[in-house]
């Protein structure tokens, strides 16, 4: 591959891009905050924003755990897995649930969950 002058500028607006999109904010207890959880029998992994009147979202924090040999080799089903994820996340980021001024919306892709 050549390295021609269009790839390097795609590389470069590419690297910016992740820069942009994994800047952390501070926690604002007066923006409107939400949680994207997602968990799987291998891992449980979540994004904390808020959005602000225009509505950009602005990340405040991630979360990630890998579950343990142990826990991988329990027969469990999905809507268990995202429950326990979601026990995690909100232990995990206690102190930005307790200090928002508004409900904190939970976003997740179980269909169980959800109801």
């Amino acid at each position: 591959m050549v390295w021609s002058k269009s790839l390097v500028d795609a590389f470069y607006n590419a690297k910016e891009a992740l820069q942009q999109i994994s800047s952390l904010y501070p926690f604002d207890p007066c923006l409107r905050t939400f949680i994207m959880v997602d968990s799987s029998k291998d891992a449980t992994g979540a994004v904390c924003y808020q959005k602000r009147d225009g509505g950009t979202a602005r990340i405040v924090g991630f979360f990630s755990r890998k579950r343990r040999c142990a826990e991988r080799k329990i027969p469990l089903s999905s809507c268990y897995l995202e429950l326990a994820g979601l026990v995690a996340v909100t232990a995990f980021w206690r102190c930005f649930i307790l200090d928002a001024k508004t409900p904190v919306t939970v976003l997740t892709d179980s269909a169980s969950v959800a109801k």
